[in-house]
C-alpha cells in the first residue's frame, strides 16, 4: 500500500465529516467506513509514513469500535449510537488531524496532490 494511497482514503474520511448531511457523529461513522481498510494486515505495515502516525491511527479506530455490538450492528454502529457529541468532535478532530500529518509529508515528497475534473 503506497503513501498515495493512504492519503486518499483519510482525504475520504475528512470530505466525509465536511458533508453537510447528518449528525457528527453519523458522518464520523461514514468517515471510518471510507478509510477502514488501514487497519486490515498487511495493509497497516507499511501504509504510514510513520510508526507514530500508524499506532495513531490504530488507537483512533479502536475508539470508533470500542462499543460491544449487540444483534447485528456492528461494533462501529454501537460505538456510534452511543457517542457523546464531545467524543465525536474528538474524534473528528483526530482523524483531520491524522490527514494533516499524511498529507503534509505527501507534498514533502511528491508536491501537492493533484485534483482532476
Amino acid at each position: 500500500m503506497s503513501l498515495n494511497y493512504v492519503r486518499d482514503k483519510l482525504a475520504l474520511a475528512v470530505q466525509c465529516l465536511d458533508s453537510k448531511e447528518g449528525t457528527l457523529q453519523e458522518r464520523l461513522g461514514e468517515a471510518a467506513m471510507s478509510c477502514h481498510i488501514l487497519v486490515a494486515p498487511p495493509q497497516l505495515d507499511d501504509a504510514f509514513p510513520s510508526a507514530g502516525l500508524k499506532a495513531r491511527y490504530r488507537s483512533w479506530w479502536l475508539a470508533m469500535t470500542s462499543k460491544t455490538a449487540e444483534d447485528d450492528e456492528g461494533p462501529l454502529q454501537a460505538t456510534i449510537d452511543s457517542m457523546t457529541d464531545e467524543t465525536a468532535s474528538t474524534l473528528a478532530g483526530e482523524i483531520r488531524d491524522i490527514f494533516n500529518e499524511v498529507d503534509q509529508v505527501y507534498v514533502e515528497q511528491f508536491g501537492p496532490a493533484r485534483i482532476y475534473h
